[in-house]
């Protein structure tokens, strides 16, 4: 008897042990659950290009082979920063790009090892672009928008700057951006 009542008190250890397991198993499953879908409702930042919506990609494409389509997907006069040389707080708070100045955009190449290019797709219907030059701290900033007709428009281009501290950029630019 003894033995009988000390084999059945394993058994129920081994079993409530068991039970325990599936028990916290299937509280975590639906904890798991609610993750995943919580961190598709936040707002993704710094996407990878493969996650860029396709109308904007079919749009950069077009944007980077056609003169005329490109200068017809600025907003003119264009926002933002050129490339700073001495240019005072108050200049570069007033810069604007000109329609009849503006150098046409290549398209990078993402394959350019010494490139890392990065899309922000934090707000709604706006995509920052930053591109810099890998090991070192020149780097220039696109955003571009998506209309209410649904069309894509650049609309603030920061020009390739060194922004290691070694010039005024960072604080021009950081007080450029609150106009």
């Amino acid at each position: 008897m003894k033995y009988g009542i000390l084999t059945s008190l394993s058994w129920q250890k081994k079993h409530i042990g068991i039970l325990l397991s599936i028990f916290f198993l299937l509280t975590l499953i639906p904890s798991c659950r609610n993750t995943s879908s919580s961190a598709k409702d936040s707002p993704p930042s710094m996407q990878e290009q493969n996650t860029l919506p396709q109308d904007f990609i079919s749009f950069y494409d077009k944007f980077h082979t056609d003169s005329l389509y490109q200068l017809n997907h600025i907003v003119w006069p264009l926002r933002g920063i050129p490339r700073v040389t001495n240019q005072s707080v108050e200049e570069l708070q007033k810069f604007e790009w000109k329609k009849k100045d503006w150098v046409l955009h290549s398209k990078p190449d993402p394959a350019d090892k010494e490139l890392i290019i990065e899309y922000d797709l934090s707000v709604p219907n706006i995509i920052t672009e930053n591109i810099h030059f890998r090991n070192t701290e020149l780097r220039m900033m696109r955003r571009f928008a998506k209309s209410n007709k649904g069309e894509w428009f650049l609309i603030y281009y920061a020009a390739l700057n060194d922004y290691s501290g070694n010039n005024s950029v960072q604080e021009n630019t950081d007080t450029a951006n609150t106009r």
